[in-house]
């Protein structure tokens, strides 16, 4: 009897050590979700919250879901958006990433970044609107892979390294993107001061006026890559960030715009950067700037922030 007691023991722990192995050569998949109770639904179209870790995903609070956006609660649709983030942006360079949103909206955007506590620009939540990516089933992975570039764009540039949240509006002697006051050795310092200064007045004189909007970009057009980078200088830089790294080689144009690419060049980790987002990059992106035109206006971010 005791023998026999051994060998359930022995078999029992087995059982366990078996149960705990984990690979670790893909992306790991979301975990199950637990018999907490989802949140109300939420009027910017929420449905999850992951908390990242690596290249790991950790479920951290469900929503309930409006009836026309209920596909998208699908798992495999929130790990094959993930399996893409995680190709281009390897774990390494995105220490800032800690959350992952998945949403649903008719009106909001492709995606957002946004600090998780806005004192700490340490740690970021990426959001992304499935159903501004996804048709049907199928993900546009141009426009996806596109958007998830640009929006660590938003991650490059913005991150604690790069913008002092401490000093107020009052206080910047450089450039304030609202987060913070832009650093000295900051992308985005010598961006406004090089691309952005001589016309700063008259943006802020913009307000919320469409048509003063559209006459701003139609004047500077050479300027932007896209009419979207007219936006802000914020946006300017996270379109720029994202031709500079699609291109394959540095622009050869006389225009601001074309400049502006080529201003990353001369930082070193930038070019790092670039190399090890291009080594994911399986999709291809026609309408990129080349010096003779520039792109149509396609809303990529979530007007909740950036």
């Amino acid at each position: 009897m005791m023998n026999f007691k051994k060998h359930l023991l022995f078999a029992f722990i087995a059982m366990i050590i078996v149960s705990c192995k984990k690979k670790n050569d893909e992306p790991t998949p979301v975990s199950p979700p637990t018999t907490t109770q989802k949140n109300p639904i939420s009027p910017d179209g929420d449905i999850a919250i992951y908390t990242v870790n690596g290249d790991q995903l950790t479920l951290k609070e469900e929503f309930q879901v409006a009836t026309q956006f209920k596909a998208f609660e699908d798992k495999e649709k929130h790990n094959e958006l993930w399996a893409m983030i995680t190709r281009l942006l390897p774990s390494d360079i995105r220490p800032q990433l800690t959350e992952l949103l998945i949403y649903a909206s008719d009106g909001g955007g492709f995606a957002y970044v946004a600090p998780v506590n806005d004192q700490d620009l340490s740690k970021w939540r990426m959001g992304f609107n499935l159903n501004a990516v996804y048709s049907g089933n199928q993900l546009d992975k141009s426009e996806t892979g596109y958007t998830i570039i640009h929006e660590f764009g938003h991650l490059a540039t913005l991150h604690a390294g790069q913008i002092d949240a401490s000093v107020r509006e009052n206080e910047c002697t450089s450039y304030f993107p609202g987060e913070g006051c832009s650093r000295t050795n900051a992308y985005l310092t010598p961006f406004y001061d090089k691309f952005w200064k001589d016309i700063a007045q008259e943006f802020g004189e913009i307000g919320e006026d469409q048509a003063r909007a559209d006459a701003f970009y139609n004047k500077y057009q050479h300027r932007f890559v896209t009419s979207y980078a007219a936006t802000n200088p914020g946006e300017d830089i996270a379109e720029v960030f994202t031709h500079f790294v699609l291109r394959n080689d540095q622009s050869s144009g006389t225009q601001i715009a074309g400049k502006k690419i080529n201003l990353f060049y001369d930082f070193d980790e930038a070019t790092t950067l670039r190399n090890r987002i291009k080594k994911g990059v399986d999709f291809n992106y026609a309408q990129l700037y080349s010096g003779r035109f520039t792109n149509s206006l396609r809303k990529r971010i979530c007007v909740r922030r950036h």
